[in-house]
C-alpha cells in the first residue's frame, strides 16, 4: 500500500494570472508569459476601449481546467499625481482628468476632426 502512494501522479498547477509583456498588439493579441500565448481577449470597463501597447506589461487572467482561455485584464497604474476620487484618461500627453468639481482636457482638443478654437469661431459666426 504505501507503494502505491509513491507513484502517485503529481500535477503541476498554473498559476491562474500572470503579467508579461504584449508581444503583438492589433485584432490578435498576443502576451510572453512562460511561452507566447496568442488570441488572449482583452477585458476592459463597459463603454471603455483600450488596446495595449507592444512591450506593455499587462495582467493576464487563466481560466478553464488547464488555463486554456486567457484574458488581459490592464496593466499597472502608472498615474501618481490623482487625487482621491479622480478619474483620468489619456495617452501620452493628451487626456481627461475628471476631478470633483472640474474638467480639464490637456493635448489638441477636435470636434469631428476640427479644432475646437476652429469650431468655437465657426458657432460664433454662424449666430451673427
Amino acid at each position: 500500500m504505501w507503494l502505491s502512494r509513491g507513484r502517485e501522479e503529481k500535477t503541476v498547477e498554473e498559476v491562474s494570472a500572470e503579467s508579461g509583456p504584449v508581444t503583438v498588439s492589433g485584432t490578435e493579441m498576443a502576451v510572453y508569459l512562460s511561452g507566447e500565448r496568442r488570441n488572449v481577449a482583452l477585458c476592459t470597463p463597459g463603454g471603455y476601449a483600450w488596446r495595449p501597447q507592444v512591450g506593455q506589461e499587462v495582467l493576464v487572467l487563466k481560466t478553464g481546467l488547464a488555463g486554456e482561455r486567457t484574458f488581459i485584464l490592464g496593466s499597472e497604474m502608472k498615474e501618481r499625481d490623482l487625487n482621491p476620487g479622480e478619474v483620468r484618461l489619456g495617452t501620452g500627453e493628451a487626456g481627461v482628468t475628471c476631478g470633483e468639481e472640474t474638467v480639464e482636457l490637456t493635448g489638441a482638443v477636435t470636434v469631428n476632426g476640427e479644432r475646437l478654437e476652429d469650431f468655437i469661431l465657426r458657432q460664433l459666426e454662424g449666430d451673427k
